[in-house]
C-alpha cells in the first residue's frame, strides 16, 4: 500500500495527457510537447506518469540529463520519439536511479562520451538503470546504459550492446528478438540472461539460465542455423537452456554447460506475437528444478498488461486550501 500527499496545481480532462510527480505535488501536461515540457520541469528522482495514448514530439529525440522514474500504462503507452539518455554531465549520487516502467518506446539509446577511454566514467555518471514491463523496439548502447541495468518483463526487439564488458547487465522474464552485433569491445556480450526467450544473438552472453537463444545471427542481423556464434577468448555458462544446435558455439570460448538442450528440428521456439509456437512442456524440456525453461516456463512470464495501481477511495480525502487556492488530497492507492 502506498500513500501519497498530493497537491494539484492544474487537471485537463483531455487525454493523452504526462503528469509530473515533484515532493508529492502534481503537474499536468496535455499538449503537443507535453512530455517535453514534464521533462523539462522534473528534477532528480521526480516521475513522470503517461496515460495510455501516443505522445508526439517535434523533435525525433527527447534527451533526458536526470535521473527520473518515467512510469506509463503499459503497452498503450506509445512515445511516438526516440528517447536518448546522457549524463555525461550530471555525476550520480547514492541513491538515485533512473527507470522506465510499462512504456512503448520507438527506440531508447544510451550514449556515452566521443572518446571510449571514458566509458567506464559515463556509465558510472549515469548509475543505476532499470526497465520494466515495456516494449522497445529498439534498444541502443547496452554497456554504458549505467554502472548497473537490470531489464525484466520486457519485449525489445533489436538489443545493441556496446562496451559492455565493463558494466552489470542482468535481463530476466524478457523476450528478445534480436541480439545485434555491438558497436565496439570485441571481448563479447558480457551480460546474464534469466528465464528469456531470444529469437537470434551475434554474440552468445557470459551466463544464461534457464533460457532459449535460438539461431546466430551474422553481422547484418540475419539468422543461419548453420553458423556460429562470434565473440573472443572467454568463459561461457550455460545453465538449464535451449539451444539449436551444439556446434553452433563458438570453439574460442571456454562453455561450461549444466542440464542444457538442444533441438534442431524446424520448429521456431519464438514469434513476434509474443507467443512460444513450440510447447516445450510437452517435449519434455523440464530443468532440474521441474520447471519448463524459458519465459513460457517461468515464474514470472511476459506481460504486456503491467499491473496497474487503484485508488483506495475510503482511505483518500480531498481538502480545499481557501488561502492559497488549491486543492490537498490524500491519495491511498493499492496494486491490483
Amino acid at each position: 500500500m502506498i500513500v501519497a500527499a498530493c497537491t494539484f496545481l492544474a487537471a485537463s480532462a483531455q487525454h493523452p495527457m504526462v503528469t509530473l510527480s515533484h515532493n508529492g505535488e502534481l503537474s499536468f501536461f496535455t499538449n503537443l510537447g507535453a512530455f517535453e515540457d514534464a521533462l523539462t520541469a522534473a528534477e532528480d528522482n521526480d516521475i513522470i506518469y503517461l496515460s495510455e495514448g501516443n505522445f508526439s514530439s517535434q523533435y525525433t529525440d527527447v534527451v533526458i540529463t536526470k535521473r527520473i522514474r518515467i512510469v506509463g500504462s503499459g503497452y498503450n503507452s506509445q512515445l511516438l520519439f526516440g528517447i536518448k539518455v546522457n549524463m555525461i554531465n550530471n555525476p550520480y549520487e547514492n541513491g538515485q536511479m533512473l527507470s522506465f516502467d510499462g512504456v512503448n518506446i520507438l527506440k531508447l539509446d544510451f550514449q556515452g562520451p566521443s572518446t571510449v577511454s571514458d566509458h567506464p566514467t559515463n556509465r558510472k555518471n549515469i548509475g543505476l538503470v532499470k526497465i520494466t514491463n515495456s516494449f522497445i523496439e529498439t534498444l541502443d548502447g547496452v554497456g554504458i546504459a549505467g554502472d548497473e541495468l537490470t531489464i525484466e518483463k520486457c519485449y525489445i526487439k533489436d538489443l545493441i550492446p556496446y562496451a559492455v564488458s565493463q558494466n552489470l547487465t542482468i535481463i530476466k522474464n524478457s523476450k528478445i528478438l534480436r541480439i545485434l552485433n555491438q558497436n565496439y569491445d570485441s571481448s563479447g556480450a558480457y551480460m546474464t540472461l534469466e528465464n528469456c526467450n531470444v529469437w537470434g544473438s551475434y554474440y552468445l552472453p557470459t551466463t544464461v539460465i534457464s533460457s532459449i537463444i535460438q539461431y546466430p545471427l551474422d553481422s547484418k542481423g540475419i539468422g543461419n542455423k548453420l553458423s556460429k556464434f562470434s565473440g573472443s577468448n572467454g568463459h561461457i555458462s550455460l545453465i538449464n537452456s535451449l539451444f539449436y544446435s551444439e556446434n553452433q558455439f563458438p570453439t574460442n570460448y571456454t562453455i561450461s554447460q549444466n542440464n542444457c538442450f538442444y533441438d534442431e528440428r524446424e520448429e521456431e521456439f519464438f514469434d513476434e506475437k509474443l507467443e512460444s509456437i513450440f510447447n516445450l512442456e510437452e517435449s519434455g524440456y523440464f530443468g532440474q528444478d521441474g520447471k519448463v525453461i524459458g519465459i513460457m516456463g517461468g515464474e514470472t512470464p511476459f506481460s504486456e498488461n503491467p499491473s496497474v495501481p487503484t485508488v483506495d477511495s475510503a482511505n483518500s480525502s480531498v481538502k480545499y486550501d481557501a488561502e492559497n487556492n488549491k486543492l490537498k488530497v490524500s491519495i491511498t492507492v493499492k496494486a491490483d
